[in-house]
């Protein structure tokens, strides 16, 4: 049976493309690909029951997105990640996260928002007790997507949920939280930069979580 076309969608609507930029994703966080492990196209077609097409244009996606690097006569490669990149892209969550927060912060006088959140730092709390790093710092990246959706604003959004941030988390992971305190100073932070945002203050939630973001930044460069 011959192989679906790239432009073939699922019954989601969703291309093969970005189900190929997923599947390769998502195996990166599930330690499927390893950073410096080659990607052969012909293999994740295989793997992925696709033709080729969709996986090169799926690579290429996953090159702009800084996930892969795209080698001369080697191919596609899972990028290696440096502390001073994580570093770079904590100082950019903090940028981005900090819109979420502050304009997050005042809409949180409607229930709904406020039950949205409270299953979002459950989730966190449930995560600290099993004391696992990847799935811990999941409900971390998962409380500010919720955040963003609720502060309405579009690139704050749009831009914490692109690629790279899932394509980070287990990096992070290997390196915070790596100590006992840690674990604790992450639910700390977490739990008080919730009960930030319950006070309806900007300035008081953007200060606990611009705060929080620096001991991070402090911790990751140990």
């Amino acid at each position: 049976m011959a192989k679906a076309s790239q432009k073939d969608t699922n019954k989601n609507g969703q291309s093969l493309v970005q189900r190929v930029v997923e599947k390769i994703t998502s195996g990166v966080e599930q330690g499927n690909y390893s950073p410096g492990q080659r990607l052969i196209a012909a293999d994740l077609a295989e793997q992925f029951d696709v033709s080729r097409a969709p996986v090169r244009e799926a690579l290429h996606v996953l090159a702009g997105e800084g996930v892969v690097d795209l080698i001369p006569n080697r191919g596609a490669m899972i990028r290696k990640v440096s502390t001073k990149e994580l570093i770079d892209l904590l100082d950019f969550t903090e940028a981005i996260c900090v819109l979420g927060v502050r304009q997050a912060t005042p809409k949180m006088d409607k229930p709904k928002n406020i039950k949205i959140m409270e299953k979002a730092i459950q989730r966190v709390r449930d995560a600290y007790k099993n004391r696992v790093p990847l799935p811990f710092i999941r409900t971390l990246y998962e409380y500010h997507v919720d955040l963003n959706a609720i502060s309405e604003n579009y690139y704050a959004n749009f831009f914490y949920r692109r690629v790279p941030f899932h394509f980070f988390n287990p990096f992070f992971a290997e390196k915070v939280p790596s100590k006992p305190e840690h674990w604790d100073g992450f639910l700390r932070d977490q739990e008080q930069i919730h009960a930030a945002i319950l006070t309806l203050d900007p300035h008081v939630s953007t200060t606990a979580f611009i705060n929080h973001m620096q001991w991070v930044i402090s911790i990751t460069k140990e």
